[in-house]
């Protein structure tokens, strides 16, 4: 019989949960968000590795801002001017090479990347507030209408393993840029002490903080290798991500698991 790899055991209760099931619309949602995570998170390791590879002056970056144009990211390296009113892009990395060109090195950008990386530093400033691991963490910008959500997860630390859990997401103004709202996705850093094993088939893990899953979850499965779908039980239902970033509701944790809600 194959098995099925018990990623995470529980995750403690820290917030009032959602008890009407979600329509697949609202799935499909978080399915969609997940998957800009996982691309920007792609998008920013591959240009990293492309621009230090270079031996760039490294004062010169305090962050990075990916941007997608069509199914292509750019991604820019920079950093803040002293009075804070423009980011200074010193390094891109494009995936499409004709509109890099378009651009001189360095240049001051006071629109798009500069206000993501003004919510970046908003999102984050608050996030050390809280922050109780001694760890990397990675940071991700997605345009929400005229506001931008900012999403903190644990970066990883140790070959082919993959954490989980530990992360939020902020909603920040993008002409404010004060904080409208965050959210606590999981609460505990999960990270499994083996690589994953080809034989086995599905993760799991169990979410009590809400009853839906979350981006983050969506960014997991399609980060991870070998690529395996992740079973989620909530207090009151069950869902399965598949390896293409979809949603798929299976039904209440009595009918599928055989427990009582």
């Amino acid at each position: 019989m194959k098995k099925v790899l018990f990623l995470a055991i529980l995750f403690l209760v820290q917030s009032s949960l959602v008890f009407a099931q979600p329509s697949q619309g609202v799935l499909d949602q978080i399915s969609q968000r997940g998957i800009l995570l996982s691309e920007y998170d792609q998008a920013a390791w591959i240009a990293t590795d492309a621009i230090m590879s270079s031996n760039p002056d490294k004062d010169l970056i305090q962050g990075y801002v990916a941007q997608k144009f069509g199914d292509e990211w750019d991604v820019i390296f920079g950093a803040m001017t002293e009075e804070k009113d423009a980011f200074v892009v010193h390094y891109k990395y494009s995936q499409n090479l004709e509109r890099s060109k378009k651009q001189r090195i360095p240049y001051l950008d006071k629109g798009f990347y500069y206000q993501a990386a003004v919510a970046i530093d908003k999102a984050f400033e608050d996030f050390n507030k809280i922050n109780q691991y001694n760890r990397p963490f990675n940071t991700t910008v997605i345009p929400q209408g005229d506001n931008f959500y900012v999403y903190i997860y644990p970066a990883p630390i140790k070959q082919n393993i993959y954490p989980l859990g530990g992360d939020w997401r902020y909603l920040v103004s993008g002409e404010t840029f004060k904080i409208l709202e965050k959210r606590q996705l999981h609460k505990s850093i999960i990270e499994p002490k083996v690589p994953l094993k080809e034989s086995m088939v599905s993760g799991y893990h169990i979410a009590i903080l809400d009853d839906i899953p979350e981006e983050t979850d969506v960014l997991h499965v399609l980060t991870r290798k070998p690529s395996i779908p992740e079973i989620i039980a909530t207090q009151k239902y069950v869902y399965e991500i598949k390896i293409d970033g979809s949603i798929k509701y299976l039904g209440t944790v009595e009918n599928v698991l055989g427990k009582k809600e």
